[in-house]
């Protein structure tokens, strides 16, 4: 479903939930295989979206719990694309990971040790923690219009298998 240039976390999820669970009820999938990209973070500065930390912790918890109601709790995931290696990459990643293992989901500091090592091989300054701090973060001034359009085309997209109502049980169970 393409989005509009700076979404944010709340339009994001609002989007991924809904078409999620309508795709789901539509094709009832044997597995669900997901691709975890995270160029969508603001501090990624190839795809000019405005997702946080946030949006990457639920991501994962929505597909395990789709893959348990859908797929028998099978769920294959696979890493996607992302350009800040070194601050929002790993941390989306592994997210993934402990969801898939039924760990809970950190908060706080990133492991010392892992922090020392990147910053020494790299020369980077690395982001400390499991949240964003949200240096560099600039507000969207036109949120309100962002999730009104991407509200549309979420429907558009999905009329092909619901006739793109958003009255209809999916959108009133599982609303944002």
């Amino acid at each position: 479903i393409p989005i509009e240039p700076f979404t944010e976390d709340e339009s994001f999820l609002f989007l991924l939930e809904n078409a999620l669970y309508v795709v789901a009820e539509y094709f009832k999938p044997d597995i669900i295989v997901s691709q975890h990209g995270a160029d969508g973070h603001f501090l990624d500065e190839m795809s000019h979206l405005s997702l946080t930390m946030e949006t990457y912790r639920y991501i994962p918890k929505l597909i395990h719990k789709i893959a348990h109601e859908y797929a028998g709790g099978k769920w294959m995931a696979v890493g996607g694309g992302g350009y800040n290696v070194f601050d929002v990459v790993p941390r989306s990643w592994a997210m993934v990971w402990m969801v898939m293992n039924d760990w809970p989901l950190p908060q706080g500091p990133l492991p010392p040790k892992w922090i020392r090592e990147v910053e020494e091989k790299t020369n980077h300054k690395v982001h400390a923690s499991w949240e964003d701090d949200f240096t560099g973060y600039m507000p969207i001034p036109r949120k309100e219009e962002i999730k009104n359009i991407n509200k549309k085309t979420l429907i558009n997209s999905l009329y092909p298998i619901n006739e793109g109502e958003l009255g209809n049980d999916f959108f009133r169970k599982y609303r944002y």
